[in-house]
């Protein structure tokens, strides 16, 4: 299995807003690949980005088809929560990011097995 480099939560901000929503989490591996987890509707606007801009410029932000695009690196926050090695796995990173925040980040819902998000509707 590939190694982690570094997690980043991708936020989006609409044309005329001014509250950056989180949109997704992206897992950037040592070999330069990278996977995201997002809204189904921002998933290929969010791979597209990851593919056309350098990681530095999307910490910075960026504008796409009117959009503003940022990242934020989550790896120390993640791993002060995931101690032990086999924490740390892509499940567990998203498990632990989403009972974090449910409400911002429903998309990762799936991703939860804690029997309090059981009762919600499916997506």
């Amino acid at each position: 299995m590939a190694k982690i480099r570094r997690i980043f939560e991708a936020s989006i901000e609409e044309a005329g807003d001014y509250i950056f929503t989180p949109s997704g989490v992206i897992i950037l591996m040592e070999s330069g690949d990278f996977q995201i987890y997002s809204e189904s509707a921002r998933h290929n606007l969010l791979r597209r980005t990851c593919m056309r801009y350098a990681w530095d410029q999307l910490v910075d932000g960026v504008k796409v088809d009117e959009l503003n695009i940022r990242i934020r690196d989550i790896t120390a926050d993640l791993r002060r929560r995931l101690d032990s090695e086999n924490e740390w796995t892509t499940d567990e990173i998203l498990k632990t990011w989403y009972e974090q925040n449910p409400r911002q980040l429903f998309f990762l819902r799936r991703y939860s097995s804690s029997p309090s998000h059981t009762n919600m509707p499916p997506l």
